[in-house]
């Protein structure tokens, strides 16, 4: 598992793009499903996430070539509080084998220029 630190302001469209690796390299993403959620705590339950799976878009950029891009919509952003959020990129893949290849660590800063209420 690759552990990653992102920070973004509050209120702001979250874009990262990523590479699924599985043994060391690329891999072929095709017919896997890719889900994710954001979480206050590691510990918590996917009942309990802030940002559930369902407000997770991973967008299937290059799935031949592992490439993904990971977004929350800036509407999200906004209605969250400030503060550190972990999530995880987890892929079912073909073989039905579960992965957890990406660890986010995530710090949504306050913003300074408030363009959403």
């Amino acid at each position: 598992m690759i552990q990653v630190y992102k920070e973004s302001p509050r209120g702001d469209t979250v874009r990262w793009q990523f590479i699924i690796t599985y043994q060391e390299q690329a891999y072929d993403l095709t017919g896997c499903d890719i889900t994710a959620n954001v979480k206050r705590k590691i510990t918590d339950s996917d009942a309990a996430a802030v940002v559930p799976s369902s407000n997770v878009t991973i967008d299937p950029t290059d799935l031949p070539n592992g490439l993904i891009t990971y977004i929350i919509a800036n509407t999200v952003t906004n209605a969250m509080a400030p503060g550190s959020y972990y999530s995880d990129i987890q892929v079912e893949l073909v073989s039905g084998d579960i992965i957890t290849p990406i660890r986010i660590m995530w710090e949504l800063d306050s913003d300074i220029i408030r363009t959403t209420t």
